[in-house]
């Protein structure tokens, strides 16, 4: 039987077929989503990415800012909110072709929309691109660059 594994393995070899404990359930599957009531742009290039799409649950949509320095996305939740980690996700479309897309970015709590300088605003985490690992990282992949998830806890 098992009575003969050391407690801390994960797997014992029997005489016979292996025994494998099952796998840890996801630590994303133990949060539930927040409730977001709206999500904010600093800027659109139009009406075809629009903010909505942050929030819609579809990763094949997505919501963009124009290319310039300073864009944020912003999204409004109830007060009473308990947040235990944000994930993002980059664009899926097109082979990944798009890890620079997402960028270097920081998430905020702040009490407006943008909100990232006012004595309320929070500096929670932040993730960086960095396009020499990403470069190398592609060379290792038929020339394609790999998708950017990631992911902040706050």
């Amino acid at each position: 039987g098992l009575d003969n594994c050391p407690n801390d393995h994960f797997f014992c070899r029997q005489v016979g077929p292996t025994w494998m404990a099952p796998s840890p359930p996801s630590r994303w599957s133990l949060y539930s989503p927040v409730q977001v009531d709206k999500a904010f742009l600093s800027s659109s290039p139009s009406y075809v990415y629009p903010a909505k799409f942050v929030i819609d649950d579809d990763i094949d949509t997505f919501a963009a800012t124009r290319k310039r320095e300073g864009n944020w996305i912003s999204l409004q939740l109830s007060q009473a909110t308990y947040v235990q980690y944000v994930q993002l996700y980059n664009r899926v479309d097109l082979e990944g072709s798009w890890p620079a897309q997402l960028g270097t970015f920081e998430v905020f709590v702040g009490s407006a929309p943008g909100d990232t300088s006012s004595s309320s605003a929070v500096l929670c985490g932040a993730a960086e691109y960095h396009y020499l690992w990403n470069f190398i990282r592609q060379s290792h992949h038929s020339g394609h660059p790999m998708d950017k998830k990631s992911e902040v806890d706050k």
